[in-house]
């Protein structure tokens, strides 16, 4: 995407925001991103305050860029605060590719960090932007949205619409060579991201349904940690998140809004500490698998604020450059303790 898409418009609007919801770490991870970092979502931040900022300094007219970086701040936080705005901004009055977009991005914010009235809205939405879509890239955008929206093989309409775009491409692919790359990159790569989206979804439903608590942390944590599970694209987000909803109650119908509850961020940091112990006994797990694992988990104790050894933090400091972590505080390309 431009440039001019990642800067923010100076309106009158912005400039009396300014003062009453600066963050300057959001400031220019959102509006002045940088290509190396721009993935790397600042941490320690108060999410209600990170949630009035998103409410005050963004609306409709805030480029596309500069909404993928809301997305992460958004769901990293799980700023639910921000959906009943957001959904004004989605009016279908998109007029080109940055819009529709832009429209895919709000709408997985929505879908993720929503009610259930807001996830119907949401995918109402989709089902609409789904007659929008036509480029390779706006294709690879909205079946993130199917993924966010939890549909799995309810993917008819999505499929028809590829179906129909590969069809106009086939046409045209021997004698125009970019149709061509288009056709093949669609009949591969996008058909497997969307085979990929609607299979992972049998994966967190079986993990949903869990009642016995300790059991699904367990397979929460596997997901995380990368171990018996694949398709990290969109089960690494997705298990963090999860892990993070098991700090706010007991079961996923009561884990429906951020909220600080100790108690519950204890017993996850001890589903951790023992599946930390338990790897000591996978003996065919490769030496490198089994740092990078022990690496994660380590850092997601502390992030929960839970606490570790001296030897623990020792090892944490030899890796201290090692690995992207969403569960992290410090380390790779994160600040040091």
């Amino acid at each position: 995407m431009s440039e001019e898409n990642v800067k923010q418009e100076n309106t009158p609007e912005n400039e009396s925001l300014s003062e009453t919801a600066s963050i300057p770490e959001l400031e220019a991870f959102i509006f002045k991103p940088d290509e190396f970092t721009d993935f790397i979502v600042p941490r320690r931040l108060s999410p209600p305050k990170v949630a009035e900022f998103l409410i005050q300094k963004i609306n409709k007219d805030t480029k596309t860029d500069a909404f993928a970086q809301v997305e992460k701040v958004a769901k990293f936080y799980d700023t639910f605060e921000v959906v009943e705005k957001y959904k004004k901004f989605l009016d279908k009055t998109e007029a080109n590719s940055s819009e529709i977009i832009r429209s895919i991005i709000i709408t997985r914010i929505i879908a993720v960090l929503g009610e259930q009235k807001d996830w119907k809205f949401a995918k109402d939405y989709y089902e609409y932007l789904i007659q929008k879509v036509d480029t390779i890239e706006e294709f690879e955008e909205i079946i993130m949205l199917h993924e966010n929206l939890g549909l799995g093989k309810a993917s008819t309409t999505l499929r028809e619409k590829i179906n129909s775009k590969l069809k106009s491409l086939e046409e045209v692919k021997e004698t125009d060579f970019k149709a061509g790359i288009k056709y093949a990159k669609l009949q591969q790569s996008i058909n497997l991201k969307l085979q990929q989206a609607e299979e992972v979804q049998a994966i967190k439903d079986k993990i949903l349904v869990m009642t016995d608590r300790n059991q699904r942390l367990v397979e929460e944590i596997k997901l995380y940690v990368f171990m018996e599970y694949g398709v990290p694209e969109f089960l690494d987000p997705w298990s963090s998140r999860r892990i993070r909803q098991e700090t706010w109650a007991n079961q996923p119908s009561e884990q429906t809004k951020r909220v600080d509850e100790p108690p519950f961020k204890k017993s996850v940091t001890i589903a951790l500490h023992d599946f930390l112990t338990d790897l000591d006994q996978r003996k065919r797990l490769q030496s490198q698998d089994r740092d990078a694992a022990k690496l994660r988990i380590l850092r997601a104790i502390k992030f929960f604020d839970g606490q570790v050894s001296e030897k623990e933090n020792s090892f944490l400091r030899s890796f201290e450059g090692t690995q992207i972590d969403i569960l992290a505080n410090s380390g790779y390309l994160l600040p040091k303790e």
